[in-house]
């Protein structure tokens, strides 16, 4: 039977602190923030007494850490079993959280997502006034090699919004249901859920940051092992628009945590 914990949510009013959504905490003694009332932002030169690897059990395939970075941008990277690693950073601008660059694990370049400064928005994963029904909106961004330039735009249909979710947790090889107040935020390759050919969807959870990442697309047979690797959960479904023609082709769910030894999350190799 699966244990319950559920602590004090913040409002659901404006946030004001989105940082929260964006770092996992860490308690005095280096512990997960549910063991504390609270818990410290993680940074990237904080040695490390939990990491969080996704499903399934014992190990999963990979585990993640989001953390204030060095350039007080914030990493949530991660790293397999098999040595590949990556990560997105982010930045709080104007009360909107943004995404500016990503490597993905089975590549070796990091890519920048540009638009506040070349003639777009940026990718958007969500700005303070989400509210707990979903809003939309248009994006524009380009993506470049080089940070120093700017990449052609093209349109990105953006949903966001927040809720109280219950996810499925391990904590030493026990069966946790955690309720978190978590932002979801997709992101659509066009101008709308019609055109796009491709979603990605971003779970982030006050003081755990990323906790789960759904890719979608409109063609192709979903993994064998999905449902072992990412369990559904609220909002977990098929994305607007465009039929049932979606099938979830990757996902990862950071919520099985394991103790470390006190090592830093830069050692994980990205940035």
């Amino acid at each position: 039977m699966l244990a319950s914990c559920l602590w004090e949510l913040p409002a659901a009013a404006q946030i004001t602190d989105p940082a929260r959504w964006l770092v996992e905490g860490r308690c005095a003694d280096g512990s997960p923030s549910h063991h504390c009332r609270s818990p410290a932002p993680q940074k990237i030169t904080d040695p490390v007494f939990y990491s969080r690897h996704d499903w399934p059990p014992p190990g999963g395939y990979s585990f993640s850490h989001s953390t204030i970075g060095s350039d007080s941008d914030f990493i949530q990277n991660f790293r397999f079993a098999d040595g590949g690693f990556g990560g997105q950073a982010l930045y709080i601008r104007g009360g909107t959280v943004v995404a500016y660059k990503t490597q993905d694990a089975g590549k070796t370049n990091t890519y920048y997502f540009t638009g506040p400064s070349c003639g777009g928005t940026g990718w958007i994963m969500f700005d303070v006034d989400v509210a707990k029904a979903w809003g939309e909106r248009l994006a524009t961004l380009g993506r470049s090699d080089d940070p120093s330039s700017c990449g052609t735009n093209y349109p990105a249909w953006t949903r966001t919004r927040r809720d109280d979710i219950a996810f499925p947790f391990i904590e030493s090889g026990q069966p946790l249901s955690m309720t978190i107040d978590t932002v979801v935020s997709e992101h659509y390759d066009d101008r709308d859920p019609i055109a796009a050919r491709l979603m990605e969807r971003f779970y982030y959870g006050y003081d755990w940051g990323w906790l789960r990442w759904e890719r979608w697309e409109k063609k192709g047979v979903p993994p064998s092992d999905l449902p072992r690797r990412c369990p559904e959960v609220p909002l977990s479904g098929y994305p607007s628009g465009g039929g049932d023609g979606w099938r979830m082709k990757d996902c990862r769910m950071w919520t099985n945590i394991h103790s470390e030894d006190g090592e830093r999350t830069s050692q994980i190799g990205w940035p």
